[in-house]
Formats: C-alpha cells, structure tokens, sequence
C-alpha cells in the first residue's frame, strides 16, 4: 500500500511538472519556452511509461547442476531473466534468496577448528548483482557456492529491483522460482580397526553367518520333481489334496550396527554422520552385513535386507539444525534390533543421561558396545564427563573425539 501510494505522488509530480511547462510556453509564446517544453517532454513520457511498466514482465529461470555432488564441493548456479518489453533501465539488481539449509559451510580440511569454534561453521553470505540491461531482453547472471553442506537445498525466489535512467522512480518484485538442489553425504577415506576378540568376525563374517544361519519356512507350493522328500509340506497337502513343498527364506544376520545420535544442527553430528556413513560403506564394500539406526525422532533402522541406496538417500535427507529432543520412545523401539546384534558403534556429540542409561542396559546383551562422543574439549560438560566414566564402568568403551583427534588425516574406526 505504501509503495503504491509513492508511485501516485510521484505520477502526480508528473502530471504536475507537465502542466506548469505547458502553461509557461502558452503563455510566454517565445523560443525558449517552447524548447524547455519540447526539451523535457520525451523524458516525461519515459517517466510516465516506467511508472506504468509491469515489473512482472520479468520472467526467471534458474540453472542448477544435474551432475552428483557430494558435501563440501562447489556449485554454480545461473538465474537467467528474460522480459518482453525492452524498456531502457540505468540498472537491474539482482539478488538470489539463499534457503537457510545453506546458513552452513562443510569445509573438509578444518574439521578442528569448526568442532573448537561453531561460528566457522556459519555462513553468511548474500547474492547480488548489479546489472546494467538497457534495451537487452535477457540478462544472465552466475555465481558460485562453496562448501556446500550435505542434504535437500530449496531455493525458492529471486528479488528483482529496477530503477529508471536518473533514479527517480524505482520498483521491486519477489519471482518465485522453485529449484531443489540435493547434496549427498561425503565419503571420507577411512580405516576400521578389529580387536583379536572379533578379528575372526571381521575377516570371514560372511562365512560365518552362511554356517550359522538357519532356514525358516515362510510358505507353501506345488512340488517340483527334485524336491527333497524331507522338503515335503505334509499339513499343506492334506489341505489341498495337492502335494506341496515347504518354501524356506535364509534368515537375516547382521554383524552389528552403526547408531547415529544427538543434535541434528553442528559440526559433530554432520561428522558424526560422515563418518558412519563411510564406515557402513567401507565394511559393506568388504562384504559386511552391516544395519543402521537413527536414535532421534522420528526413529529410522535400516536393516540387511535393504540396499544401501536407502541409507545413502536417508541421509542425504536428514534435516539440519535441529536437536534430537525425547528419545525415549525410539530407544525402546529399537530395543528389539539393537540387542540381538554382535557389536554396536554409536556416534554422538550429546553423551546424556538417557542415552547413557539406555546404554547400560543394551550391556547386557551386546558385547561389544564402543561408543564415539565428537565434541571439542572446552565445551565438554562435567556431567558429560561423569556418564563417560560411569559407561565404563559398565564394560562400555567412550572415545571422546576432540579438536585433536578429528584433526587427523583419516578417520579410524575401533570395533
């Protein structure tokens, strides 16, 4: 409304300068007043036409890449505007509004310094562009975002804003364009280290859980000369009058899981994440079976039946800058899965109290439980500090994952 009403004073101003040069050269009559009227009237008409032109004459698409690109890369992005009347401007700002999911930055090589210090972590950063159109229909405009952060990046407007020749009228407008852009988690190289204890487990796993794993019966069909007699569904043939064969289906076995849990917006989590989703590749690449599960709400466990397609885009998903709130019902939840596992590697930055508790009692259970708590010294609390102790008494393994250790070149994993 406000600006609607500068565009009437300013028109009126118009109309008004219009009328004062009229009546001086119909009353003056002489050379000089008529060439002060003839002199200005092309720019009152250009004046008068910008103040009516359409803003929304502008059209706006934007370019982003097709190809895959993982967190930490760089991206460029081209808006290109294109209008249909080319009226003369003396400039076009543009200016791309950033999604908040890209308030972040995902440096590869300064893991350290953003784990001591949150605000490297930040970006502020805003897109503009001064551009100078005059008759051109169409106007380009590309730029260029580094470090980008992992997960689903919306962009959805641009703001225009168009002055005329002399600055005296200017007009603004939001162009919804809607792009989305995904950013898969980064493989980071690694190395996974067993103990003696579970070295058997680690170099034929595979072998193992094919000589261990039994057969269940999930159905019934039609026998098939060459089936076992032994194979034979007798309850299923009397019911049919049909000889029937029992169909089996190898039962699920996994060598452990790899749990990721606590806040959702910081340097450890999104370390945290890269680092078990390049644990969970690297152990399945050697023929591990290996399930995932997410300690935060809603709750996600992905089991060996699954491809690891669905973790990669799960994560890929995963939304930033949120905090794991009550756990309490997904712990209980996947109670079930977590027990019956032969390890379980948990990653964290948040050790408390109730995922400590909750980790005392999968003990009892598992037997091997290593737990990796990434938080930079400094901000580690007391009572962050005691439940680590207390875990260990337990028989659970805490490593604390500070400034120092993730500074190193390469990731290591203990089991």
């Amino acid at each position: 409304m406000l600006r609607m009403a500068n565009l009437v004073m300013r028109l009126l101003l118009l109309m008004g300068l219009f009328v004062v040069l009229f009546s001086y050269a119909m009353f003056q009559g002489g050379f000089v007043s008529w060439f002060l009227f003839y002199a200005t009237l092309p720019f009152l008409i250009y004046y008068l036409c910008f103040i009516f032109y359409p803003v929304s004459d502008w059209k706006v698409d934007r370019i982003l890449p097709i190809t895959s690109i993982q967190a930490g890369d760089s991206i460029r992005v081209r808006l290109v505007m294109k209008r249909r009347l080319p009226m003369p401007f003396s400039y076009l700002m543009i200016q791309e509004c950033l999604p908040s999911s890209l308030n972040f930055r995902f440096v590869v090589h300064q893991w350290s310094k953003m784990l001591s210090n949150q605000s490297l972590y930040q970006r502020k950063e805003t897109v503009k562009k001064l551009a100078f159109p005059l008759f051109s229909r169409t106007v380009y405009y590309e730029y260029q975002v580094n470090d980008v952060p992992r997960g689903v990046h919306t962009f959805t407007q641009v703001k225009l804003s168009i002055t005329d020749l002399f600055g005296f009228v200017s007009k603004t407008m939001v162009v919804p364009v809607e792009s989305v852009l995904l950013i898969r988690p980064r493989y980071l190289e690694g190395d996974v280290h067993w103990p003696s204890r579970l070295q058997q487990l680690g170099e034929a796993s595979t072998s193992m859980i094919q000589a261990e794993s039994s057969n269940v019966v999930t159905g019934a069909r039609e026998y098939v000369p060459g089936d076992r007699v032994s194979s034979i569904h007798w309850k299923a043939t009397a019911k049919t009058e049909t000889l029937m064969t029992k169909e089996f289906d190898q039962e699920q076995h996994n060598d452990g899981v790899v749990a990721l849990a606590g806040s959702h917006g910081g340097v450890g989590f999104e370390w945290n994440l890269t680092v078990a989703y390049g644990l969970i590749q690297n152990l399945t690449d050697k023929g591990h079976k290996l399930d995932f599960c997410h300690l935060a709400e809603p709750g996600y466990y992905l089991s060996t039946e699954h491809r690891l397609a669905d973790l990669h885009r799960y994560l890929t998903v995963l939304p930033t800058g949120q905090s794991e709130g009550d756990i309490s019902p997904i712990l209980h939840t996947q109670a079930s899965h977590l027990k019956t596992a032969s390890f379980l590697i948990v990653f964290t930055d948040q050790l408390t109290i109730e995922l400590a508790e909750y980790m005392k009692e999968l003990a009892r259970y598992v037997k091997v439980i290593r737990l990796y708590w990434t938080k930079a010294e400094p901000q580690q609390s007391e009572i962050e500090k005691q439940q680590r102790q207390h875990l260990q008494s337990f028989g659970v393994i805490v490593d604390a994952m500070t400034e120092r250790e993730v500074a190193q070149n390469r990731w290591v994993v203990r089991i």
